[in-house]
């Protein structure tokens, strides 16, 4: 945490959630270490897609589209599958996970597999 100065232990763990689901990262007895699965573009787009709840269904929102798909949108059509304990946790849940399609979507861009345009997200051909 130090390290890569996160600002909370919140946010360390955010970090850590996300690379144990790319397999990236593995919890043992004492602590969080780095997996020996090399951090290929295949290989995180293949457990980004896999692992990461909501990301192959927003990708399919994409594909399934020909002109680009604003954020919010993308987050409408993944709002129904939002778990019912996350809806009851917390107030405005919805500006939570409206972030959270809005990073899976940045994510997306990152791993080539979308590109932001100025109305929205659209899938490549990769």
């Amino acid at each position: 945490m130090r390290r890569r100065q996160f600002q909370s232990r919140d946010v360390a763990r955010t970090w850590l959630t996300f690379l144990r689901a790319l397999e990236l990262a593995e919890e043992t007895e004492s602590g969080f270490k780095r997996t020996n699965r090399e951090p290929t573009l295949e290989n995180v787009r293949e457990s980004f897609l896999d692992r990461v709840f909501g990301a192959e269904e927003t990708l399919a929102a994409l594909q399934s589209r020909r002109n680009p798909l604003p954020a919010d949108e993308a987050f409408a059509a993944l709002r129904p599958m939002v778990p019912g304990w996350e809806r009851h946790k917390q107030r405005g849940w919805e500006a939570v996970w409206a972030e959270r399609v809005g990073d899976m979507l940045e994510w997306l861009v990152l791993l080539g597999l979308a590109e932001r345009t100025e109305t929205g997200y659209s899938a490549t051909d990769s």
